[in-house]
């Protein structure tokens, strides 16, 4: 039977570009629409952690960095009971750190690690979504191996938005080797401003340059943070704020992108 389970990396090399508070943001608004959703977070700063977990991260028993090492098993790090109901979570920690090197002295595929981990509970979700390091190293290679789809948060009218592009895209195509169904779902354009003549110039050349652009853009907002802070997600925070509605129609064009795709 052919798993309906999605999974989708948020993936960026640069740091700032609202990759974690895509994940948090989009993982409540589409469990807001009846989806079972599942965060991996894959980053050792552990920020997602930080706001959906109930513990801190960096005292969790078990965290990505043991299931990544064979130590423990998916089932038995995902919280189900976090910060956002409806949201489970398989946590990160500062343990995340050593991964990689400890990984690199095994001698089998180190890109299909993750893959392998995520498969015995695959099919318990509608959406995994995998919140991706700030790098293109091995990490983000499993993660990419394990999704079908991928996001790219770009910042708007950052005139060092488009730079390095070309290395992230690099990357993705040799992870094809390892998982050919591997597509872009969308660059999901931040901290834009539509009043603003570098925001618009940004937007168009995304648009440009890459077909699957989506439509909806994310503003920037104090709120955000202020809602991290408090250990929540802006829609929990303010769901009548203008960026609380951006992600709900970006969840929205997710589903819809996903169940066109399927259809083709």
């Amino acid at each position: 039977m052919v798993s309906m389970s999605t999974t989708i990396s948020i993936v960026s090399h640069k740091g700032g570009v609202s990759k974690t508070s895509s994940a948090i943001n989009l993982s409540d608004a589409l469990s807001r629409e009846n989806k079972r959703v599942l965060v991996i977070d894959l980053d050792p700063q552990a920020n997602a952690s930080l706001v959906i977990s109930k513990e801190n991260p960096m005292l969790v028993r078990y965290s990505m960095a043991e299931v990544m090492l064979g130590d423990v098993s998916m089932k038995d790090c995902i919280q189900k009971t976090t910060n956002i109901p409806g949201v489970h979570l398989a946590p990160a920690c500062i343990r995340l750190m050593s991964v990689e090197d400890k990984l690199r002295q095994r001698s089998f595929n180190l890109a299909d690690i993750l893959v392998k981990r995520i498969a015995p509970v695959k099919d318990d979700y509608d959406f995994i979504l995998i919140d991706c390091p700030p790098s293109l190293s091995l990490l983000p290679a499993n993660a990419l191996v394990a999704s079908d789809y991928y996001i790219i948060p770009l910042s708007s009218g950052s005139e060092f938005s488009l730079v390095g592009m070309d290395d992230l895209q690099d990357f993705v195509g040799r992870i094809h080797d390892n998982n050919p169904k591997l597509a872009l779902l969308g660059v999901l354009m931040v901290n834009h401003d539509a009043r603003k003549s570098v925001c618009q110039s940004t937007l168009a050349l995304v648009q440009d340059r890459y077909p699957a652009v989506f439509q909806t853009t994310i503003s920037t907002s104090t709120k955000v943070d202020q809602a991290h802070i408090s250990h929540r997600s802006l829609l929990q925070h303010d769901r009548s704020s203008r960026v609380a509605k951006e992600y709900v129609a970006v969840a929205q064009e997710i589903i819809e992108r996903i169940k066109e795709s399927k259809h083709e």
